[in-house]
């Protein structure tokens, strides 16, 4: 095959939480830890310097920083992690990175000490989105111009209020996935709903967060870019059966059948990210659409030792050897390039889509 009109391009996010305790060794104490941000990310870029794209650049992340009510709650501002880790964000951005937001819908209850997601008061959310916002841009003027959702949950309201920021792509969307509130859980967390999404990047509708407006409807200016997913069918199931024991639902088998989805983080272990490059590779083959966008993500916590057999920055680095190899074996063009860039190409390309 010789394509070479045809362009692929990468972008990398990392949701860069604090270190979660029952998956990092000896975090003490009430404060957060954020040691996947300050050891993790200098690691992994020098872990990946030697891999290049098609014009001859390393690659380039989008580090999205949480500011919200938890960051607000125990430091006493939104845009804490902003402030004291301010001169380590602008090196990254001046390494050619860009800083982006991630913010959850957290709310603790005082009486169970829990932390949980907030799923009712949309109005709440809405407020803290622009509070947080606020926060953000005046530590970082002229940012975040990329979000990716805590636990990647949107309603109409919340995609609204980033478009009302100003805020220019959101990539929470995972296509064919969704959990299931159940009525019984007091103290909701990981709740989200992308099951009718595309896999087609689209301004969505003010009616439905999940899709493009239709007649009558209007069309949001943020752009959403869904992260690639395969739709094979022994995989889907796979994921769909493990997704059920891990939410102890089994809706999750049903919704694998109707809609079989695969999907893992770049941090995976390569012979689980596989699936992944199978399909990546067989839609490169038979499309005749000239320009692609692979859109992935992973944890912060994920690039320093920890309690997984899954995780760590290794499999970063192979997996995007891996699909580095899968473009020079087609002979096709691929680019490493921030989630703010995509919406300037947006008028030009479309997203690679099963």
């Amino acid at each position: 095959m010789n394509d070479m009109a045809k362009t692929l391009y990468i972008v990398i996010g990392c949701d860069t939480d604090p270190d979660r305790r029952d998956f990092i060794d000896n975090i003490s104490g009430k404060k957060l830890s954020w040691r996947g941000m300050t050891e993790g990310i200098p690691e992994t870029k020098s872990a990946v310097s030697d891999i290049t794209d098609s014009m001859a650049k390393n690659p380039v992340f989008t580090w999205l920083i949480r500011a919200d009510e938890q960051i607000k709650c125990i430091y006493g501002d939104y845009g804490w992690v902003l402030n004291e880790y301010k001169q380590f964000l602008n090196e990254l951005e001046n390494s050619g990175d860009e800083i982006g937001w991630h913010p959850h819908f957290y709310k603790h209850n005082d009486k169970h000490g829990i932390w949980y997601q907030e799923l009712k008061d949309i109005s709440w959310q809405c407020l803290m989105l622009e509070s947080a916002y606020k926060s953000f841009n005046e530590i970082f003027p002229g940012k975040p111009r990329s979000v990716r959702m805590g636990w990647i949950y949107h309603n109409n309201e919340t995609m609204k209020k980033l478009d009302e920021l100003g805020v220019r792509i959101d990539f929470s969307a995972i296509p064919g996935l969704r959990t299931n509130l159940r009525k019984n859980i007091k103290f909701p967390h990981n709740i989200y709903d992308w099951f009718s999404a595309g896999s087609e990047m689209y301004h969505p509708s003010d009616a439905d967060y999940r899709r493009t407006a239709r007649k009558g409807e209007r069309a949001l200016s943020i752009l959403e870019a869904p992260n690639f997913t395969s739709h094979s069918c022994f995989w889907g199931m796979a994921f769909g059966l493990q997704m059920a024991r891990k939410m102890k639902d089994p809706v999750q088998i049903i919704q694998a059948v109707r809609k079989p989805t695969f999907w893992v983080n770049l941090t995976t272990v390569p012979r689980l990210f596989a699936p992944l490059l199978r399909s990546l590779g067989k839609e490169l083959r038979k499309t005749k659409k000239t320009d692609f966008f692979f859109m992935t993500y992973f944890h912060a916590d994920e690039l320093i030792e920890n309690n997984s057999a899954i995780y760590n920055k290794e499999n970063l680095k192979q997996n995007l050897v891996n699909i580095s190899e899968i473009c020079m074996k087609l002979n096709i063009p691929f680019t490493f390039i921030k989630a703010g860039e995509v919406p300037l190409l947006d008028n030009k390309h479309a997203i690679l889509r099963k």
